[in-house]
């Protein structure tokens, strides 16, 4: 099934209203439709409301487990991808949420892009596909983000070295921004790459 980005439905569930408005805000900006709560309860009440493609779920908040909620929302939507995100990360953890059907496990603090590249996972797992310029859009930010982090640096690292913003070189590394052949030039040549190679990724899979 082919889908805009826009169309897929995004639930952040977190007690941490600051970060809830944070991820919601970063996620609309990148295309997604997002809705965040910072009660478990509510979040149940959401999901019999409509669909949900994929849910982000705290793992320690007041009144419910996410382990709880994650069993919830699965009686609710079982096809629904659950994404757990938790600061006090555990091998026990991993495992059960894993056994209950998660489909991912983060651990905060986590790059934004990080997270958007995991929605994009789910969706794909669900046989939700973007068109084929977000593929290709994909393919460049994957290769510009692994060069980044082979010559470590950080994202504001590369955005002072191109004189890009952080937010942008953000967007683009996610696939969710369409960079101009400039932009592109300017990342190159921060990142001491010829610009073709940057294409490299769409060429061997296109």
């Amino acid at each position: 099934m082919e889908a805009r980005q826009e169309d897929v439905k995004v639930l952040v569930v977190d007690d941490n209203k600051d970060f809830t408005d944070s991820l919601e805000a970063y996620l609309k900006e990148t295309g997604f439709d997002v809705v965040s709560v910072q009660d478990p309860k509510a979040a149940i009440q959401e999901f019999r409301k409509k669909i949900y493609h994929v849910a982000l779920l705290d793992l320690k908040m007041p009144g419910m487990s996410g382990e709880d909620l994650l069993k919830e929302l699965k009686h609710v939507d079982a096809d629904a991808s659950v994404i757990i995100m938790t600061a006090y990360p555990s091998i026990e953890s991993a495992v059960s949420t894993i056994k209950l059907d998660a489909f991912a496990y983060l651990t905060k603090p986590f790059e934004m892009d990080q997270c958007v590249l995991t929605i994009q996972e789910a969706m794909k797992a669900r046989g939700i596909t973007t068109p084929p310029e977000r593929e290709i859009l994909g393919a460049i930010g994957e290769t510009i983000r692994g060069v980044r982090r082979g010559k470590g640096l950080t994202q504001g690292q590369l955005a002072n070295r191109t004189n890009l913003s952080r937010s942008l070189i953000s967007r683009i590394e996610s696939g969710s921004a369409a960079p101009s052949i400039p932009s592109l030039y300017k990342i190159a040549v921060a990142l001491n790459v010829p610009i073709g190679d940057l294409f490299e990724d769409v060429v061997t899979t296109h």
